[in-house]
């Protein structure tokens, strides 16, 4: 793939809160096309959420006392290949939070614990998802696969991590980019067949 590559970022500068939208050239089926909130990222390694993958399970089947509450789709969403087991809830509050029920990953979004009490914290959100597994990075890696321009980073809506149409996130993300990047929202499922 030709294209102005992306520097790769200073282990100074934090990617949590922001985007990885899956470049044509990544190879790896468990992130065609995805889309990932960055968590958290830094010397250590790097971990997030997929975003556009909804499961056939609803929510409720794996967080019986959230799932009824969650943002539409009521899926449960495939947060990453890794530790499939463990769930994470992703959400939006209406305004900043300190409770220790939230790690905030970016302004008015962050994790849930869902080891909480649901009635303290529901009143507090405007919206959330719940996800099994999540995608992690060694130290160094995720930088390495930005340089190899397997990963765009881009700037995140609040809105993103609890779209409605998970299965079109990847082209919405892209189409918003300025310059080149926003020609990748055309390409073709498959590029081979174009």
């Amino acid at each position: 793939m030709v294209f102005d590559p992306q520097p790769a970022p200073r282990l100074t500068e934090t990617l949590a809160g922001k985007l990885l939208v899956a470049s044509p050239a990544l190879a790896d089926p468990n992130f065609h096309r995805a889309i990932v909130l960055m968590c958290a990222h830094g010397r250590e390694g790097s971990f997030g959420v997929v975003l556009n993958r909804p499961l056939p399970t609803l929510a409720v089947d794996r967080a019986r006392a959230w799932g009824r509450d969650v943002a539409w789709p009521a899926n449960l969403f495939a947060g990453g290949p890794v530790q499939p087991e463990v769930t994470f809830a992703v959400g939006l509050a209406a305004a900043a939070r300190s409770d220790p029920w939230w790690t905030s990953i970016a302004e008015n979004v962050g994790l849930i614990a869902l080891n909480s009490d649901p009635s303290e914290v529901l009143p507090s959100l405007v919206q959330f998802r719940i996800f099994a597994g999540y995608a992690g990075w060694r130290a160094g890696q995720l930088e390495a696969e930005i340089h190899g321009e397997s990963w765009f980073v881009v700037d995140a809506q609040a809105n993103d991590a609890l779209t409605d149409e998970p299965e079109r996130l990847w082209h919405n993300v892209l189409r918003r980019q300025p310059g080149q990047l926003k020609m990748f929202a055309f390409v073709p499922e498959d590029v081979a067949v174009n």
